[in-house]
């Protein structure tokens, strides 16, 4: 018997929808990327981002997705060809201007006759209300339940969306996870953000070298290697900008990522080293060497230096006093990391993703040693008396000055 063109793909339509019932297949899901439900209200191009996964053996041609939720949104999006084993991304455009609220959507892919293939998708769309101007971060420096950080008064609790081996070993251009913790990092975001909360990412690819990778820590005049990275290796370097990237490519898309702690309570441990790097590094600086008084980081005690002047003051070019300038400043490393890591989470250009640092006043009383983040911040504790939240502001004020 001879079919027309029309009668062979209306048969094709059959067979792959006999087979994705036969499979128990659901060739629509979302997922990755696109599993972002939640949007501002009045955001430029809020888009449902949805994944249709073609899981038989045929290609998929001529279906649509429709997508229903109440006044929201009511479409039919035509899905491009999708050959067998492969998925394609449809974007459904949503009205944003709409009042902020749950909107209960379903979505569907059919074929060209109308017929449903695999299950539908049920999911809820968020309108989240628009932020308040002006409003103070309170960042709870830990998580807990969602609704009760809420409750609390907090703005902003920690999160953690980085895989540091992971990110070492892929290098450059690498995603912040592997694909499926991604895909729960992105969802744990988007939960947050649908509540009114925003995620702080704790960033801190240091750490991970001065635990992981000890051929990149300091070095001690004795040659032992301590547990602190050392910031002047150019590898150690190019992580720490990598991991930023990473986060930035992988989450910064996401209106629940808002900010990022870059290395804190890291710094708190480190110390001179006397690597060659560091060598190479303060010669050429300063055109000198590494004074051979200089071992501890809180400096030398003027009693073990011999001629030391009387009325205990020394010239601005001391040889100590210029080491430790520098160390301080720029010589150990955490400055350049820190900086890196800010570029790398700015790389994406998102331009309302702020950074800090803390705790900022575990340092010398050195301006602008604490590399190119946006914030400095010192935090506090729970106290029985509230009046005990300034110590911190006095503290930076103080730093400031």
């Amino acid at each position: 018997m001879l079919l027309t063109a029309a009668q062979v793909q209306t048969e094709a339509q059959n067979s792959l929808t006999a087979v994705a019932k036969a499979v128990n297949a659901a060739p629509i899901s979302l997922s990755g990327e696109e599993s972002r439900t939640a949007f501002q209200r009045m955001e430029k191009g809020a888009a449902l981002r949805l994944k249709v996964v073609n899981t038989t053996g045929q290609a998929l041609q001529n279906a649509v997705v429709e997508v229903s939720a109440l006044e929201l949104l009511n479409q039919r999006i035509p899905v491009p060809e999708v050959a067998a084993g492969k998925n394609t991304v449809i974007e459904v455009p949503l009205n944003s201007a709409l009042r902020a609220d749950r909107y209960p959507a379903t979505a569907r892919l059919l074929d060209s006759r109308g017929h449903p293939l695999g299950e539908a998708l049920s999911l809820d769309i968020i309108i989240v209300p628009r932020p308040l101007p002006h409003t103070m971060p309170v960042v709870l420096w830990g998580d807990g339940d969602n609704a009760l950080v809420k409750e609390i008064g907090f703005t902003h609790q920690r999160t953690d969306p980085v895989s540091y081996s992971w990110i070492w070993k892929q290098g450059k251009n690498a995603t912040a996870m592997p694909a499926a913790n991604v895909v729960t990092v992105r969802q744990s975001l988007d939960r947050l953000f649908s509540i009114g909360l925003g995620g702080i990412a704790f960033v801190t690819p240091g750490r991970y070298v001065g635990t992981d990778h000890p051929e990149y820590n300091r070095v001690g005049r004795d040659g032992r290697k301590g547990d602190n990275a050392n910031g002047l290796f150019p590898r150690v370097q190019q992580y720490a900008y990598d991991t930023g990237a990473a986060v930035a490519q992988s989450f910064g898309d996401l209106p629940g990522l808002q900010s990022s702690l870059i290395h804190t309570e890291i710094r708190d441990h480190t110390k001179p080293s006397f690597h060659d790097v560091d060598k190479v590094a303060y010669r050429k600086a300063t055109g000198q060497d590494i004074p051979a008084a200089a071992e501890d980081r809180r400096g030398v005690s003027y009693q073990t230096i011999k001629g030391f002047p009387k009325d205990r003051i020394v010239p601005d070019n001391d040889p100590i006093l210029s080491y430790y300038r520098w160390f301080w400043k720029r010589g150990d490393g955490w400055y350049d990391l820190n900086s890196a890591v800010n570029k790398g989470l700015k790389s994406t250009g998102r331009k309302d993703l702020w950074t800090f640092f803390d705790p900022a006043v575990r340092t010398p009383s050195i301006y602008g040693a604490t590399g190119e983040v946006d914030y400095l911040s010192q935090w506090t504790y729970t106290y029985p008396e509230p009046e005990k939240i300034g110590l911190a502001t006095d503290e930076l004020a103080a730093m400031a000055a």
